[in-house]
């Protein structure tokens, strides 16, 4: 896969990884960035930014900035799944409107198709107190596992969610922060992946920047969540 960290990146079940330090990703222009892992293209779309600091980082306006990527062939329902991604936003407000989301699959559609039916989402709630909410549960209702503290604070978070088919973990710079029971793996997905908007009414975008996606197919364990921190928290001054 050509993914060269001391200690290395965790590779078994990683399935996407969107890293814009590595130029057989992204060259650092155009509207076209590859997949390192399966080679699953994502399109940057409305003017979204790149920039060469930390190694590189793809930057979002807040306004309507976002990536795409068809979802991965070798996830799918009933699946246990961990995503992970440094991020650096600010919380904004205290209500559902200034929700900002980070990596969503069309949850809420999903949801609204009925239970057993739920994808997966990581987004800022300040109208919860201006927590991390990680979903990725099926079920009759949301089953949210959200931080313990304010994640967006304006510097670089590395944020891991897993879910192993009966219990949802948020961990923040490679600690755990956040728990819920779930009521089983990986719920039916959406055909799309977005970085930086909420799908499902085109809104809740990100004003931040992200770096090195990566979405398996399997639950990290702790260790293992905390050996991916490890191994990138140098590029962003962690």
């Amino acid at each position: 896969m050509g993914l060269s960290h001391s200690p290395s990146i965790i590779s078994n079940g990683l399935i996407f990884y969107l890293d814009g330090s590595n130029r057989r990703c992204y060259t650092g222009s155009g509207l076209t960035a590859s997949g390192l892992v399966d080679r699953i293209d994502s399109t940057l779309v409305n003017g979204t930014g790149f920039s060469s600091s930390n190694l590189g980082f793809f930057s979002f306006d807040g306004a309507n900035d976002y990536i795409s990527f068809a979802y991965p062939e070798k996830l799918n329902s009933g699946y246990p799944i961990t995503l992970s991604l440094w991020a650096k936003w600010t919380t904004t407000g205290t209500t559902t409107a200034t929700i900002q989301t980070l990596v969503d699959n069309n949850y809420q559609t999903a949801y609204l198709s009925g239970p057993g039916s739920i994808g997966f989402v990581i987004q800022d709630r300040p109208d919860l107190g201006k927590v991390l909410e990680w979903g990725a549960s099926p079920g009759a209702g949301i089953t949210r596992c959200t931080s313990t503290f304010q994640v967006g604070d304006g510097t670089w978070r590395h944020i891991t969610g897993t879910n192993n088919g009966s219990t949802s973990i948020l961990y923040i710079d490679g600690i755990q922060s956040g728990l819920a029971r779930t009521a089983a793996g990986l719920g039916d997905s959406q055909p799309f992946v977005n970085i930086g908007r909420w799908a499902f009414s085109n809104n809740r975008f990100v004003n931040g920047n992200i770096s090195g996606l990566m979405i398996y197919n399997r639950a990290l364990t702790a260790a293992e969540v905390l050996q991916n921190y490890d191994a990138t928290r140098g590029r962003f001054g962690k």
